[in-house]
């Protein structure tokens, strides 16, 4: 029970639930990283690594490193697996349809398949 609790608790911030929306919703993509995150839901990086925080300390989300990069997917605990089924449902991806078009223009810039920084986008500096 203590599970869900945490579960739940995690969900019921509105940024982590866009945040758990986007990463059920881009399950396929193999893992989105922090740079991703920020740039489709247009909220600062440090924000968005707490919230990240939140949800793997719930056991929501898993990550993976690699390189300098992690790459965040959801989990594959039971109620992370139960709940990823019934947000499919209950909020669509049409409720964050801005969100997923900005990853899948973020997805569209990987090189083998990982992320690239801003530098690297052509939106900074030289990398």
């Amino acid at each position: 029970m203590k599970d869900w609790s945490e579960a739940f608790s995690a969900l019921g911030n509105p940024e982590r639930l866009r945040l758990f929306l986007l990463l059920v919703h881009q399950d396929e993509a193999g893992g989105l990283c922090v740079c991703e995150l920020v740039e489709a839901l247009g909220i600062p990086q440090y924000r968005v690594s707490k919230h990240l925080g939140a949800l793997r300390r719930a056991g929501l989300i898993t990550n993976v490193r690699t390189g300098r990069w992690a790459y965040y997917s959801v989990a594959c605990s039971q109620p992370a697996k139960d709940l990823s089924t019934f947000l499919r449902e209950a909020l669509p991806a049409s409720k964050v349809a801005a969100e997923l078009e900005q990853l899948r223009e973020s997805l569209s810039l990987r090189v083998n398949g990982h992320c690239v920084s801003e530098k690297r986008r052509g939106r900074g500096e030289d990398a």
